[in-house]
């Protein structure tokens, strides 16, 4: 990519959006659907290139404005940290239907093992046009055998034989026993039967081995970071600000800016200083995406500022300002990858819902790791109430964890009706839009009655896995006895709730449900999410005109 100097301005912001889950949390972490939307409430990240005062070294910046932080890191601390990257797979797969669940899975398995990774092809990020840029700078091409592989064997074999690239041929599950790669590729070097973790292991060992050049970071090529890294960077951040405590949500913000940082903002050689301001209208801990929000704006703002990706001209509205989408049709695959990267950082094992929401906008469909469905649906009123009861998403994620383990059979069949909730939601959804496309209001009523019901079983089930907490029982007490039904929204233990506002709700109704909820010491604020063909969805991360 071009240098940070060359054609970007000095001064960019980006701002990207929470996200409510209407239905979905925590079985989602285990292959089942969830539903969820973009909030607009926003975070806001300014990037600021600065020269040092005359003599004084320039450094890297980080500034949570929320929290009265700073954070100053030297460009050799960086340089260090950027060293230690992986090497660079490009990986060929397929849009067959049986080999993209397991193409995901791979990718997320090799950036979790350090490697850097670039989808192309059918289901990838980046269209075989781009194949030339692409392999100058792998180090190893990685293709899933399927049939789909012959239609464009000509087109890569030629581009891999230009530039002397490796190859490593993978069969998936659905493809054992069947010849599905062309025989110039090679024999498979690695085969699964099954989702094996053993044989990603034994993958990666032979991308290393066969790398060739010694491996540089790439914005390109999305990567986890490894133990070793996470060690360093800690450290790093100890040194930056001793008075935070290791597991606070603000250290590892820190430490997720420092992964972002020194594999995405290769393009400033250290000539300049460059400042990194974080503000936000989202609460922290409530179950609203926040920590989402602020790895998406800053893998947006960090791969804009360094001319990785560029803003397009169409103009959208986020949060009464006016803001500009990407030009680049991939670009919000790629930030939407780094900004999962830094929620592993945060999160340990989020499910990738969030951040996927607040980088795409709109309300989607969330299946076995990536969006499967973009949602029409009506408008929907609710009301979004804060428990203001702070809790830690990997803590309650590990709690869920722990139980199902202790109980597999059970759990289990508790995160497949959560499914099942979804899949009903889903359809009454569009049953709603259809009656209020044919204004049909007599329809109306009971599909909001169906609605309701979901809504308080799907919430005693979240109770069941572990995940409830008293505030949250008393929203759901207090909406009940004013005709109402809540549930929660995210991780639970705390957090958020939100309360269905059916179209027929009197508004004094709603109005004395507020007045109860704030004299309980909940905070509460009125919106409505959906819209039929996109209207009423807030828009995901934008550049802003502001700066």
């Amino acid at each position: 990519p071009p240098p940070a100097a060359m054609g970007v301005p000095a001064r960019v912001a980006v701002s990207a959006p929470g996200k409510v889950i209407l239905h979905g949390e925590h079985s989602v972490v285990y292959g089942k659907a969830a539903l969820a939307a973009s909030l607009d409430l926003r975070t806001r990240v300014a990037v600021e290139r600065q020269l040092p005062d005359q003599g004084a070294e320039p450094n890297v910046h980080l500034v949570l404005q929320d929290f009265n932080q700073h954070a100053r890191y030297s460009y050799s601390d960086i340089a260090e940290l950027s060293q230690q990257t992986g090497v660079r797979a490009l990986l060929l797969g397929s849009d067959d239907s049986s080999v993209l669940d397991f193409t995901h899975w791979l990718v997320l398995e090799l950036r979790a093992r350090g490697c850097g990774v670039a989808t192309a092809g059918p289901g990838g990020c980046f269209a075989l046009s781009q194949l030339p840029l692409l392999v100058s700078g792998a180090d190893v091409v990685v293709l899933v055998a399927s049939q789909a592989l012959s239609t464009y064997a000509q087109t890569l074999t030629a581009c891999l034989g230009e530039h002397k690239c490796p190859i490593l041929v993978v069969v998936p599950p659905s493809s054992c026993g069947a010849p599905t790669a062309p025989p110039e590729f090679g024999e498979p070097a690695a085969v699964f039967p099954e989702l094996d973790e053993t044989a990603v292991d034994t993958l990666h060992a032979k991308v290393v081995q066969r790398a060739t050049r010694e491996p540089v970071p790439s914005a390109m090529y999305p990567r986890g970071a490894t133990e070793p890294e996470l060690k360093a960077m800690t450290e790093l951040c100890k040194t930056a600000c001793p008075d935070l405590q290791s597991d606070s949500p603000k250290f590892a913000a820190l430490v997720s800016f420092v992964f972002l940082y020194s594999n995405i903002a290769t393009a400033n050689q250290g000539r300049e200083g460059v400042w990194h301001r974080v503000s936000s209208s989202l609460p922290v801990g409530a179950g609203l995406g926040s920590s989402a929000a602020y790895c998406v704006a800053m893998s947006a703002g960090l791969l804009y500022s360094n001319g990785v990706i560029s803003k397009a001209v169409s103009a959208v509205a986020a949060t009464g300002q006016v803001g500009l989408r990407w030009a680049e049709p991939w670009a919000a695959e790629l930030l939407n990858a780094w900004a999962f990267q830094g929620e592993r950082i945060i999160h340990g094992r989020p499910s990738g819902i969030d951040n996927t929401i607040s980088a795409f906008g709109g309300a989607l469909r969330f299946f076995k790791g990536r969006v499967s469905e973009m949602l029409r649906a009506p408008q929907l009123r609710m009301l979004l109430v804060n428990t203001r009861q702070a809790r830690v998403t990997k803590v309650l994620v590990s709690k869920v964890r722990e139980n199902y383990e202790q109980c597999p059979l059970v759990v289990g069949k508790i995160l497949d009706v959560m499914h099942d909730i979804v899949d009903d939601v889903q359809a009454i959804l569009q049953q709603l839009e259809a009656a209020s496309s044919a204004q049909d209001k007599a329809a109306i009523p009971p599909l909001f009655r169906r609605l309701e019901y979901l809504v308080g079983v799907n919430q005693h089930l979240l109770n069941s896995v572990g995940v409830g907490h008293s505030r949250l029982d008393k929203i759901q007490s207090t909406s009940e006895e004013h005709g109402f039904k809540a549930k929660l929204t995210g991780a639970g233990g705390g957090g958020c709730a939100w309360v269905l506002v059916p179209d027929d709700a009197e508004p004094e109704r709603v109005a004395a449900l507020i007045k109860t909820l704030e004299a309980q010491d909940f905070d509460v604020w009125e919106t409505a999410v959906g819209g039929a063909g996109g209207r009423g969805w807030c828009y995901g991360v934008v550049v802003l005109l502001r700066a």
